[in-house]
């Protein structure tokens, strides 16, 4: 699956995995980080949603961890930006 099916694919739980990549986009991350960081019933489901990342492109996996591949601008990321490993919203940077 390219990107081009990402912004439909991005949405709820997979969405919220994505942002915690983004967020650590500098690091791997795993599922029981994930778990922990959004409150999931069991690291099966982060496992479910970062392997929904890794078919969409946007993730690759590596001996169980997870690191960002691409970044895609859609919905409420159209509304931030990335400085370094800080995310900020786009108006900040306006005021």
């Amino acid at each position: 699956m390219s990107n081009k099916g990402a912004p439909d694919e991005l949405q709820g739980n997979t969405l919220r995995v994505y942002w915690v990549l983004l967020q650590n986009s500098k690091t791997s991350v795993g599922p029981r980080d994930i778990q922990r960081k959004l409150g999931f019933s069991s690291p099966n489901l982060a496992v479910h949603h970062l392997d929904k990342l890794v078919e969409l492109g946007l993730a690759e996996k590596n001996l169980g961890e997870y690191y960002l591949s691409d970044k895609v601008n859609v919905g409420l990321f159209k509304h931030f930006t990335k400085i370094g490993s800080y995310i900020f919203p786009r108006q900040v940077l306006y005021a």
